[in-house]
């Protein structure tokens, strides 16, 4: 009975092997790229800088932004039509833009730009009125 008992007990310490998971193929790039926001989107800064058919803006944030002014871009400068190539440093712009499918830039899409400061409201206090007397 005593050998039986030991065959017993040393089948239950015996576990079986745990199936394996099959193996894990590595993930590629566009596996686990984080979607492209295609909305489109608005900024507003200074010119600081042309290059070729871009221009950098200072938005105020730590980084200057560069947006890229395509040929298809309609652009408005001082309220008259205008084309990129019209936006000059120190002109203020406000753009609607996309970023680029390829490149994540941001393009424009339109463009209004002022190359004077805007014309700020005077407004002007009210009279002073008098107070009644007691």
């Amino acid at each position: 009975m005593r050998p039986l008992l030991l065959i017993v007990l040393a089948a239950a310490c015996v576990q079986s092997p745990e199936p394996t998971a099959p193996r894990a193929e590595p993930l590629t790039v566009e596996q686990v790229r984080a979607p492209r926001d295609n909305r489109t989107s608005v900024i507003s800064g200074l010119v600081t800088k042309r290059e070729g058919g871009a221009v950098m803006l200072d938005s105020g944030g730590p980084n200057q932004i560069p947006l890229v002014l395509a040929e298809s871009t309609k652009v408005t400068l001082d309220d008259q039509p205008a084309s990129g190539a019209d936006i000059r440093e120190g002109d203020l712009v406000r753009a609607a833009y996309r970023l680029d499918d390829g490149t994540g830039e941001p393009v424009a899409l339109q463009v209004v730009a002022n190359s004077r400061p805007p014309a700020t409201a005077k407004v002007q206090a009210p009279p002073a009125q008098s107070k009644p007397q007691k």
